[in-house]
């Protein structure tokens, strides 16, 4: 996976940022052409944020691990406001099952920040036509998606954290929660080599709560124990292990994920 991610200055509150990638599968000796996956303007100000344009939404580190079309006010500083409002199409039409390609797509979260502890609470709307949400041996079919959202996290000392988040759509019967609990313990850090960073999570990750999973190790429709392990050899080198060992949440069946990566970062 090769990603760049150009900015460009317009003046002091404005810029024009992209996030640029391309793939390689070396067992086939195949490659992937470039492709513009975000692009967006930003305009930052004081207690006030902008951004137009194809970039990712609010909580994209817990249940949006993908980019959508639109726009995205926020307000405030310690306790802030966000809007953002769009087009979104990254769901996965296997287990979202609709006849609409394109979704409408809204979001507004309230966060606050004092000292060491953050949280924050968000709602996410989806309009799709006739989704069908599975319900036992019945399926309900809706014309929306309405996932609400609560996250908090602690840092103790500087080296170990706590942080975690709990949503429900609250238009699903069917695997419509999501969670996960997370205990981390210092961090590796590109710019110093030999620094390292450990975790150990747990995480639920229900199909209609969590449209583009953000955990490599972890999927959506799974329920699984997360370790994880990180170490930085050489400036700009990172390594990073995950091992995922659970079930999935619909037949109960094994879901054993061990997933590693090298990040060169330039």
């Amino acid at each position: 996976n090769f990603r760049l991610e150009p900015s460009a200055e317009v003046n002091n509150n404005w810029h024009v940022k992209a996030r640029i990638d391309a793939f390689m599968n070396p067992s086939k000796d195949e490659t992937s052409d470039l492709t513009v996956k975000r692009v967006w303007a930003q305009g930052d100000y004081k207690n006030f944020g902008v951004k137009l344009g194809k970039f990712a939404p609010i909580d994209d580190d817990t249940i949006f691990d993908t980019e959508f079309s639109g726009a995205e006010v926020a307000f405030g500083n310690q306790l802030t406001f966000t809007l953002g409002a769009g087009r979104w199409s990254g769901f996965d039409t296997d287990t979202w099952k609709t006849s609409d390609s394109t979704a409408n797509y809204q979001y507004a979260g309230l966060g606050y920040e004092i000292g060491k502890f953050t949280t924050g609470v968000d709602y996410h709307h989806l309009g799709l036509e006739n989704l069908q949400y599975p319900d036992g041996s019945q399926t309900k079919v809706k014309d929306d998606a309405n996932i609400w959202l609560f996250k908090a996290a602690y840092d103790f000392d500087g080296t170990s954290g706590l942080n975690g988040f709990y949503a429900q759509n609250t238009s699903a019967e069917d695997q419509a929660k999501s969670g996960s609990i997370e205990y981390t313990y210092k961090g590796a850090d590109e710019e110093n080599a030999g620094t390292w960073g450990a975790w150990l999570a747990y995480r639920y990750l229900g199909t209609y709560a969590t449209p583009s999973s953000t955990y490599d190790a972890v999927q959506t429709g799974e329920k699984a124990w997360e370790i994880g392990f990180d170490y930085a050899p050489f400036k700009n080198v990172i390594g990073t292990v995950r091992y995922a060992d659970g079930k999935t949440i619909a037949t109960d069946k094994d879901a054993n994920t061990l997933f590693g990566q090298v990040d060169f970062l330039f």
